[in-house]
């Protein structure tokens, strides 16, 4: 229901006791805090200013004041206030205001007929407050219904051109988004200025939207501008607008009679260009509305409120109704318009824009049928885009344009591979596209150079791979179509072409496809995806096997390398025969492939695969690097294999050379002693003084092969220095008369004695003094070497288990240059109870430069000691002898420092 209020002057009113200005009425469902809020700012009038100077008392020469507005609880007011000549007084002139409130449920009826406000009629001019203070409510309002009729010569009839409709219309629009406000000077009679404002009004609001049209306000008499909440448009007293143009001239103001008119774009503007066209057509202009209100019916407040939005929409309502040259003119923005307004119009209207596309895309196919045109890449986008809609019947004939394009696109370079790049963005239509593609011979010719660009562009596996793996996420089919496996064989083949390591990549190759296979749905379709891998891995097999360079390959690659098909060829056998080798340690045929012409090029492989492995585990397969098959007999380049071996250390080859003899690896070769001779020569060559250090003699010594040991003892011998390999052959004769030499120097000393005796006369303490000179340095030098040793021992880790040992060490150290310095030590802890024997150790000739030195060892257990087994005790032994060992070294290095011997 429709409600109802009356303000004015007088005794009493609803909200007061006392005179004033009131509602003294109001209809029941009237909410009296929306009166105060909502009301009682638009209840006023004030008298123009002509009238109320010459003191006119007669009401019908002042103008009513009509309003109509918005309030943000949605209710709509629709309101006048006239001029009244006397209040209840009889003394003073008032006014007097009449609103009604319609309900929002109610309103649409209202704006959109806009004769049922603009001209609203049964207004009240006053009330007896004596009849009581509630009136009843109304279910319409009464209003002229002569005033439905449109026509432009109305508005010519008051002054209103096409350009200043077209701005009065654009100024509304702007308003109604809370810019700006709009005041019109219509330079009429003050007491026309209604009448004249609702002529306008009417024309104005027929042309605005409906929403538009919900959130403008109006009154049709102001005497001066003033900026009022839900208030827009304003018809002011002429003079009132020209004094007040300082305050207003950022705001729109129509001062028509002065032509002085806002400079708003009206230029450009297909709504506004419709509006005034169909200004005489109410039906096509409702008809827009409707249209308006189902593409608008989602969309934000501003954007229903926006100018632009109109213009949009009256494009696409211009092209629904048969317009297509418009939408030639910019054919991009239109369809850019549908999608723009298709997810947020209601069922209707999105069904109204699938129609709607449908046409458009018959008008593309139709223009590229009858001309050379194309499609621009824009539009192919906005058809992609279209397609997510999801319209079945739309996105068939999508798919034929698409089809259409695609078929002309091969007279036009690149333009094929363009649209391509595009359709790829939508995953969505992409497959299914691309699905039906392949099935026409007109489109698929297309789709191939386009995918045959695209190979050109991959430079390695990487990019094969993902190739691969996109075109397998857009469509299997694609996978499986004839010339894509054709581009993936050939670019296989190149990039394992230009591969630094065709092994490795050949097996990442194998990988892949093997993987890919997993990844098909149906088993039709997997074994379709193994066929084509199985293709692609073979092909890669044969090119590998032909194009493989033997010599570049590593370790790794041989174990790796798979080759599945026999091939009765010398290279396959070369490649088997490696293979087995590096993988097993040996062969089957073990050397029958040295005696085929392209064994040396075997043993050449052999050698580059080994040259960084030298490991004892590699040795088996290394010296068939080197060998050589004479009918049932072999033979080894043992000179190259030293020299091959010496390349991976010292420590590499006297491992080699321990493996060889204890393992009698040469044994049973027709030049074994060229070996033992090799061996001979490599360390003659090379290394020298390997036997002057401890490790290394410990080492080579520790052999179990006894010729190779009687063979280092000779060969210790040959490297050591001159005068330790004299005393060492000759080292009985030297023992011998340094004992004659002894006792000789015995009886001399007696003799002297026995004739200082005999003869006595002056002393003299020269011979004594020497030989007590010389024994103390002896026994200096022997303290010396039992504190070196005694050291040695006091820092080994086992020091607390040989204290529960007693043990006993004998040396003796002796310069061989010179045959002077002889030490003899005997060293052992004090102990008793021994309970059995235990081990003995005896080292007998030790060279040190020009020092000969020997020791040996003896060790048992303790009664009560903690020993656990006889492998600790031997360990203890062990400890002991490096200990003694590296005591008495320490000791004749310092001697040679001091040069005191």
């Amino acid at each position: 229901m429709i409600e109802q209020q009356y303000y004015t002057r007088e005794r009493r009113g609803i909200f007061r006791s006392s005179e004033g200005y009131d509602t003294i009425a109001k209809s029941r469902g009237l909410n009296e805090n929306f009166i105060k809020k909502n009301l009682h700012p638009f209840c006023f009038y004030d008298p123009p200013r002509k009238l109320e100077a010459s003191g006119e008392k007669d009401p019908l020469k002042y103008p009513e004041s009509f309003i109509c507005f918005h309030v943000d609880t949605g209710e709509m007011v629709v309101g006048r206030s006239v001029y009244v000549g006397a209040d209840f007084t009889g003394l003073r002139s008032t006014f007097f205001t009449h609103n009604f409130v319609i309900p929002e449920a109610e309103k649409g009826e209202y704006i959109k007929n806009i004769e049922k406000t603009v001209y609203a009629g049964g207004f009240s001019d006053s009330y007896n407050i004596e009849m009581g203070m509630e009136i009843p409510q109304l279910s319409v309002i009464k209003y002229d219904r002569n005033e439905r009729n449109y026509n432009t010569g109305q508005l010519e009839d008051i002054g209103i051109t096409e350009g200043v409709y077209k701005k009065l219309l654009h100024a509304s629009i702007m308003s109604s988004m809370g810019k700006k406000k709009v005041y019109i000077n219509p330079g009429v009679d003050i007491g026309d200025i209604s009448g004249y404002a609702k002529r306008l009004l009417k024309y104005i609001f027929a042309g605005l939207p409906y929403y538009v049209r919900g959130n403008i306000g109006y009154i049709t008499y102001v005497k001066e501008p003033e900026s009022r909440k839900y208030i827009n448009i304003m018809f002011v007293e002429e003079e009132g607008l020209r004094q007040n143009y300082s305050k207003i001239e950022r705001e729109y103001a129509f001062d028509l009679v002065n032509d002085r008119i806002p400079d708003i774009d009206a230029v450009d503007h297909p709504y506004l260009d419709f509006a005034w066209d169909n200004i005489n057509n109410e039906r096509n202009l409702e008809s827009f509305y409707e249209f308006a209100l189902s593409m608008l019916y989602n969309a934000g407040h501003e954007e229903k409120l926006y100018m632009g939005t109109y213009d949009d929409l009256c494009i696409l309502y211009c092209i629904k109704e048969g317009n297509f040259n418009l939408y030639r003119s910019d054919r991009e923005h239109a369809q850019d318009i549908i999608l723009k307004y298709y997810n947020c119009s209601d069922e209707r209207g999105k069904a109204l824009l699938s129609n709607l596309y449908i046409k458009i895309v018959d008008r593309e196919i139709e223009d590229m049928e009858s001309s050379t045109y194309l499609p621009s890449y824009r539009t192919v986008e906005n058809l992609a885009s279209y397609f997510n809609v999801g319209v079945q019947t739309v996105n068939s004939r999508i798919f034929y344009l698409l089809g259409t394009v695609l078929s002309k696109s091969r007279a036009v370079k690149d333009y094929g591979a363009g649209i391509f790049k595009i359709l790829s963005q939508n995953a969505l239509m992409y497959g299914q596209f691309i699905n039906l593609i392949l099935r026409s011979n007109s489109v698929k010719p297309v789709f191939e150079i386009y995918i045959e660009d695209r190979f050109s562009d991959i430079q390695n596996l990487k990019g094969l791979f993902n190739e691969i793996q996109y075109w397998e996420t857009i469509s299997n089919d694609v996978i499986l179509n004839r010339r894509f496996k054709e581009l993936v064989t050939h670019k296989v083949t190149e990039l394992l072409a230009k591969s630094k390591n065709m092994v490795s990549e050949n097996k990442k190759i194998e990988d892949f496809m093997t993987g890919l296979t997993k990844s098909a749905g149906n088993n039709l379709q997997q074994e379709k995806y193994r066929e084509f891998a199985v293709s692609i891995i073979d092909n890669c097999e044969d090119f590998l096997y032909e194009n493989l360079d033997l010599y570049s390959l590593s370790l790794e690659d041989i174990k790796s390398l798979r080759l599945k098909y026999r091939r009765s060829q010398p290279r396959y056998e070369m490649i088997e025969y490696i293979q087995e080798l590096v993988l097993k340690g040996q062969s089957s045929d073990r050397y029958g492939i040295f005696r085929l012409e392209y064994g040396n090029q075997v043993k050449s492989i052999i050698r580059k695969l080994y040259k960084d492995k030298i490991e004892y585990s590699n040795y088996p397969a290394i010296i068939l690097g080197f060998i050589t098959v004479l009918g049932n007999s072999i033979k080894y380049d043992f000179e190259s294999l030293i020299n091959y071996l010496h390349s991976g250390g010292s420590d590499k080859i006297y491992e080699f050379f321990l493996w060889s003899f204890d393992e009698n690896v040469f044994s049973h070769v027709i030049n074994f002693d060229e070996y033992t001779e090799s061996v001979r020569n490599y360390f003659i060559t090379h290394d020298k003084n390997a036997f002057k250090k401890k490790d290394v003699k410990i080492l080579l010594y520790s052999t179990r092969n006894k010729e190779f040991s009687k063979f280092l003892k000779e060969l210790e011998l040959e490297l050591a220095n001159p005068a330790v390999r004299f005393f060492t052959i000759h080292k009985r004769q030297i023992m011998r008369s340094m004992f004659t030499f002894l006792l000789l120097g015995a009886v001399a000393v007696g003799t002297y004695k026995l004739i200082g005796v005999l003869l006595p006369g002056e002393k003299t303490d020269g011979p004594l003094r020497v030989k007590d000179a010389y024994k103390a340095n002896i026994a200096y030098k022997r303290a010396m070497l039992e504190d070196s040793i005694k050291k040695e021992i006091d820092s080994l880790q086992s020091k607390a288990a040989l204290d529960s040992c007693m043990y006993t060490i004998k040396c003796g150290v002796i310069n061989i240059q010179n045959m002077r310095g002889l030490i003899i030590l005997s060293i052992a802890n004090t102990g008793s109870n021994i309970i059995g024997e235990g081990p003995s150790i005896t080292d007998g000739e030790n060279y040190r430069d020009i020092y000969n030195f020997s020791y040996s060892i003896s060790i048992a257990e303790k009664d009560g000691a903690s020993i656990q087994s006889p492998n600790d005790l031997d360990s203890l032994a062990a400890d002991l002898n490096n200990a003694v060992y590296a005591g008495i070294t320490k000791f004749i290095d310092s001697e040679i420092t001091e040069k005191e011997f």
